[in-house]
């Protein structure tokens, strides 16, 4: 029975001991944190080689398109092409009859003939030239093509009544893509004609095409979302097999050279008097505030322009201080 009292005394002492142990480390590590808690961060100024590129998107366009218009009202009496036909410029889409057309050629003819009868040799001169315009204006009831292309759309077929005016299809020319996109404020400086640019398309993964940079103008514009643009234009000269016209793109423009840029966290930047700044560690040890220039560069980091060089240690503040402080 003494045996057994003493193994319970035994272990009940153990057991205060274990917790006695459990309450110091808990209460050790608490100090801990707390400590760490209050320190502040601090990051290293890295060098980083990034291209000198432009990026930009936009949607692919024909090199030139032309609408098929009805030249007059009318009938259609013969059409020669069908849609996806290679054309040449000049050559016939289809022909129209047109009844109002030909009422005005046998009433100017039948004027002429009056008026010789009469003599009346001034009146027939206009009536003459007034006859061969109609006769142009019939002749021109013939839709021909205004380029060398593809017929992308046709709405025609013989019997059809057309409206003059009306578009009842394309013709485009599809030998070189062009795209107008905007250049942003920032990218205007390094943007000049004859860049290289490399597309890629959400719709054909794994598809390149290169161009280039083909035009600007001399100023640039406010866009709908209230920022400084240059309009200009991209040209794929030799476009591969597969692209078409309205084709969404991505493209980088490339404007030189890679080039060395040393970026730090953005949050060891802050700003006093509306100017950035951070906290460098000098040689001894002290913190000293730079002011510094910087730019973006995305994910979390800015570009440091200067005031800092590679290896720069810098501090993130727990509490950021107040502006003006």
């Amino acid at each position: 029975m003494k045996a057994k009292n003493k193994r319970i005394i035994l272990l009940v002492s153990g057991l205060i001991a274990l917790g006695a142990v459990v309450l110091g480390a808990s209460g050790y590590l608490g100090k801990a944190g707390g400590g760490s808690a209050g320190e502040d961060e601090t990051v290293v100024v890295e060098k980083r080689l990034v291209d000198d590129i432009i990026e930009v998107s936009g949607h692919l366009k024909a090199k030139a398109e032309q609408e098929i218009r009805a030249p007059a009202d009318g009938i259609v009496v013969s059409v020669s092409v069908q849609a996806g036909a290679a054309v040449r410029k000049g050559d016939p889409i289809a022909a129209m009859e047109s009844s109002s057309a030909a009422f005005e050629l046998e009433r100017l003819q039948y004027q002429i003939e009056q008026e010789r009868f009469a003599g009346n040799r001034r009146k027939i001169a206009l009536l003459e030239s007034e006859l061969a315009m109609r006769r142009k204006a019939v002749e021109d009831l013939t839709i021909r093509a205004h380029l060398d292309g593809k017929i992308s759309r046709l709405d025609l077929k013989v019997g059809d009544v057309l409206k003059a005016g009306e578009a009842y299809g394309r013709v485009i020319d599809v030998r070189a893509l062009t795209a107008d996109i905007e250049i942003t404020e920032v990218d205007i400086p390094r943007a000049s004609v004859g860049l290289p640019v490399e597309f890629r398309f959400p719709a054909r993964p794994g598809l390149k095409a290169t161009g280039r940079l083909a035009s600007f103008p001399e100023e640039g514009r406010i866009n709908d979302r209230g920022l400084t643009v240059l309009d200009a234009k991209l040209v794929i000269d030799e476009p591969p097999e597969g692209l078409l016209p309205a084709f969404t793109f991505d493209a980088v423009i490339t404007a030189g050279e890679p080039r060395v840029v040393l970026v730090v966290d953005s949050r060891a930047v802050s700003y006093r008097g509306g100017r950035p700044e951070i906290e460098r560690r000098g040689e001894d040890g002290a913190w000293e505030r730079v002011s510094v220039a910087t730019e973006g560069f995305g994910s979390g980091f800015v570009s440091v322009l200067d005031g800092v060089s590679e290896g720069d240690v810098l501090r993130i503040r727990k509490e950021t201080p107040e502006e003006g402080s």
